[in-house]
């Protein structure tokens, strides 16, 4: 310093910029450093501790309207600086806190950062707390939960409407994943419109972020593709080549430029649309391309050319696109192709030489349409139907086998018939397709196109209709009453809209409508207006907690609390749950707990007669006779078994409920009435009734349940037998016949040495069941072969649609290496699934069995791992693998739980 004081820098607030008050920091690093030096340690602690009773006061407040921006965001990282990690779990779990950076900041964006800062700067300690990792998870499902009913189409609105931080915030906030990405392009897109590079550059960056997280590698590159385009069309192509790098595709940039390009030009943007074309034409083009990609890239390009007034030099690579198009081989390609070079001759205006051609084109397709895959028809059609030909596109369209591109096809059809003002043979093709499955949007593109056309008035007509009597009567009356606003607004029924709209019963499908509306009308200036209905929309969901998405994670620590003795909290989480079965459920556990009232039975009985699901109905009523026959009144249960094995009414409930009623009858002395009950319905519920024969003092009746059940499996060699023998080895061991155990494992080995894995991406071939099978006996050394082939099914599975199968094929491999004292082995294969989430199941699995045998050092960090990979459920999952060896963790996730449904049913009531 030069005696002149410390140089100060004032910035816009971060939460709400020209809202809030401005922030000031100092002027440069060096400036900070040499501050720090000169106020030494004892002074900045004597600091430190004011500015912690600073924030002590406003927490004591409950965070009120006017909390400081750095408490809400600086001040704990200010906290993970310093190792104050008490203090900034704290902060991080603080509900009223979150509420407060939701209201400023118009997300939960910035308090999941926190929480995930805190979890990894736990997880780096050398004595894990798992305690406080388990809170700030709970924490973490909770702000989750919150963001799943959030439009997508609302962070670009607000964004549109100049509030840039609250639009970051807020798209960052989303919680469905099928949503996030379009949402970020919107509101990247719209941010860089308006001049807003920073902010839109932080979407697009936590797009890639979450594109990279992406263990399917097809969907990571999709997403990656999304991050180049946004890029490409902003112009800034240094990033839009960086990012391209991450996709793997040498020519996914090219291909970005290109379309970006094509849609500037549509959209009049004709200046922009050249440079980009220049851009593009100055990038090399991937070696392996087919003749029929290197058409559609050429007649894509010749469209902008012609769009833009180069018509020269399109029709020359008109021709050449139609040349390259019409070369045999790569079918897809050519249907694509055949597609982009008919658009481009429309461009030019050549319209009958494109007719000619798409018959040309699709000339083979339409004679053999056996031979081809249904999306490769489908481009095909949309070929023939953008060259005019109608009728012959609905020819084609009667010889597809595959219904669902029939569906689009049809729905393609029909729009085309709308645009050409043929309102009725439009209506006629949507109702001669029968199709319920794309009725509504079918109805919607109609609607849209004869707006485009000028007819207005028909278009009301199908979103009065849509709103009024059809609502009533297909499956899903959500999508047609948003699809009745969406085509009210464009033919600028805008009041209409509103009130159809405000007149939706569900808060998310209100909010979502209101957000149609709103983009309406900031389309045609009414920004107040729209900002009126975005709140309108953000104050019926944005804050509100998904019940049911949470219902199974609060049952699962209510029965982990009862079995540590906390039954007022347990009843807490359990008055709260939404859903009858959820109640009754926990009512079984308070039974099976023994902690349950007099009128347990009562209550069960109660519950299952107001449910309309009556196989719901008939497991609660052998809950209800579990309860009876708890308190010694086993002829009144048995009346109710009988009651409720007659109420199963689908085979797939028939397991859980017999598997139920064998396990009253054994405990109440009737062990061979449950075998009969078992052997009556097929075995179904074998497996709960051998685990609770031993326990009853029947060993010999558990032996000769698992004969019979081995005999009930027919001797058959497919795959699904094969699986279901697999599953009886463990079994065998347990009830000690090791000879059939070991027979039983040897005829897997024989079946895995003669039967070769499928290529990857045909889906599950069951080797996880097999080789839990082999290995749920035989230790991981003694059968290398079947080692390596779960090893190998594994890389094999990485990065493609089978990555969802690498947790099973990795478990019983894992958990066999830890059985015989291998650890390295079990964490190496778990660091193969690929998967953040599934990993940590897995690392869970292995902690469980650690903590088995009482190794809590070696356990306590796979947890920690686990809580910081995992997403919303990983607490839930902690609970039910491990919470019984760790009592103060069921403990602690408990009390959040409470705290957030008594949260939960204030708020609910103002």
């Amino acid at each position: 310093m030069d005696g002149r004081g410390p140089e100060f820098t004032r910035r816009d607030s971060q939460l709400r910029p020209g809202e809030l008050a401005d922030v000031y920091l100092l002027g440069h690093e060096e400036l900070r450093v040499s501050v720090v030096a000169a106020l030494g340690d004892e002074r900045l602690e004597a600091c430190r501790h004011r500015l912690h009773q600073w924030a002590d006061e406003y927490r004591d407040r409950l965070w009120p309207v006017g909390t400081p921006e750095y408490l809400l965001h600086g001040y704990h990282s200010l906290l993970l600086a310093s190792g104050d990690l008490g203090r900034a779990v704290d902060l991080a779990t603080d509900p009223d806190r979150h509420d407060r950076v939701l209201d400023v900041s118009g997300g939960d964006a910035l308090a999941v950062d926190e929480i995930t800062a805190s979890l990894r700067a736990l997880a780096g300690c050398e004595h894990v707390d798992l305690a406080a990792m388990a809170r700030l998870a709970v924490h973490r499902d909770h702000l989750g939960s919150r963001g799943l009913g959030i439009p997508a189409g609302l962070p670009a609105l607000w964004a549109a409407l100049g509030f840039y931080s609250r639009a970051v915030s807020l798209v960052r906030s989303i919680g469905s994943s099928f949503d996030r990405v379009g949402a970020f392009r919107s509101t990247a897109e719209t941010l860089f419109a308006a001049g807003q590079a920073e902010y839109a550059h932080q979407v697009v960056d936590h797009l890639v972020e979450v594109a990279w997280a992406q263990a399917f590698v097809v969907q990571r590159a999709v997403d990656l593709a999304m991050a180049v385009r946004i890029f490409a069309k902003a112009g800034e192509f240094e990033r839009a080549a960086a990012v391209a790098g991450l996709t793997g595709h040498p020519g996914e940039l090219r291909a970005a430029v290109l379309d970006v390009a094509g849609e500037l030009a549509d959209s009049g943007a004709h200046g922009r649309a050249r440079g980009l074309l220049r851009h593009f034409e100055s990038l090399a083009a991937a070696e392996d391309r087919t003749p029929a990609r290197q058409a559609r890239e050429l007649a894509d390009a010749a469209h902008v050319l012609a769009v833009v007034g180069e018509r020269g030099r399109a029709r020359e690579m008109a021709k050449r696109a139609r040349e390259l198009s019409l070369i045999p081989g790569d079918p897809a390609g050519r249907a694509a192709a055949a597609l982009a070079v008919v658009r481009c001759l429309n461009t030019l205006g050549a319209r009958r030489r494109a007719r000619r051609y798409a018959r040309k084109a699709t000339s083979l397709m339409a004679l053999r349409p056996d031979e081809y895959e249904g999306w490769i028809l489908h481009g095909a059609v949309l070929a023939l139907i953008e060259a005019g030909l109608l009728v012959r596109g609905r020819t084609l369209i009667r010889k597809m086998a595959d219904s669902l591109q029939r569906d689009v096809c049809v729905e393609a059809l029909a729009v085309a018939y709308a645009r050409r003002g043929d309102h009725h043979t439009a209506v006629h093709l949507v109702a001669w397709s029968g199709l319920d499955s794309r009725l509504v949007s079918t109805w919607c593109e109609v609607a849209l196109a004869l707006v485009r056309g000028g007819n207005h008035a028909a278009a009301e007509a199908i979103a009065f209709d849509l709103r009024d009597r059809l609502i009533h009567r297909l499956p899903n009356p959500n999508s047609v009453l948003l699809g009745s606003v969406k085509i009210l607004c464009a033919a600028g029924n805008l009041g209409e809209a509103e009130v159809t709209a405000l007149g939706a019963a569900e808060d998310g499908l209100r909010a979502e409508a209101l957000a149609v509306v709103a983009e309406a009308l900031v389309g045609r200036g009414m920004n107040d207006r729209a900002e009126a209905l975005l709140r309108r929309a953000e104050a019926a969901v944005v804050g509100r907690v998904a019940v049911g998405r949470q219902a199974e994670g609060h049952i699962r620590i209510a029965e982990a609390l009862l079995d540590v003795g906390d039954l007022r909290s347990a009843r807490v989480i359990g008055d709260h749950l939404p859903e009858l079965i959820q109640r009754a459920r926990l009512l079984h556990a308070e039974v099976a707990a023994g902690v349950a009232g007099e009128d347990a039975s009562v209550r069960l009985i109660e519950l299952a007669d107001q449910m309309e699901d009556r196989n719901q109905a008939a497991r609660v009523l052998t809950w209800a006779a579990e309860a009876l026959s708890r308190t010694g009144d086993v002829e009144q249960a048995l009346r109710l078994l009988v009651r409720a094995e007659g109420q199963v009414k689908d085979d797939w409930q028939r397991d859980n409920v017999c598997g139920a009623i064998a396990i009253v009858l054994a405990t109440a002395g009737e062990p061979e009435e449950a075998l009969v009950v078992t052997y009556r319905n097929g075995m179904s519920g074998w497996r709960q009734l051998l685990e609770v024969l031993p326990a009853v003092g029947e060993p010999a009746l558990a032996r000769e349940l698992m004969r019979q059940v081995d005999s009930s499996i027919s001797a058959g060699a497919d795959p699904g037998t094969r699986m279901l023998r697999a599953d009886l080895v463990e079994p065998f061991v347990a009830v000690g016949d090791l000879r059939r155990a070991n027979d039983l494992v040897d005829d897997l080995i024989e079946y895995l040495r003669a039967t070769p894995d499928p290529e990857p991406g045909s889906g599950d071939s069951g080797l996880g069941e097999l080789a839990g099978g082999v290995f749920a006996l035989r230790d991981p050394d003694e059968e290398p072969y079947v080692v390596e082939r779960v090893i190998s099914r594994m890389r094999r599975a990485a990065g493609t649609i089978d990555y969802m199968n690498q947790a099973s094929l990795a478990r019983p491999l894992a958990l066999a290496w830890v059985r015989v004292g291998n650890l390295d082995s079990a964490l190496e294969l778990a660091t193969m699934v690929t998967d953040a989430d599934r990993r940590g199941d897995v690392l869970l699995d292995i902690a469980a069995a650690l903590l088995q045998e009482d190794n809590r050092h070696e356990a306590r960090p796979l947890i920690a791992e686990a809580l910081r990979l995992g997403d919303g459920r990983a607490w839930s999952e902690v609970v039910v693998k491990v919470g019984r060896f760790l009592p103060e963790v069921v403990q602690a996730v408990g009390a959040e739980v409470v705290v957030l449904v008594q949260r939960r049913v204030v708020l609910d009531a103002r």
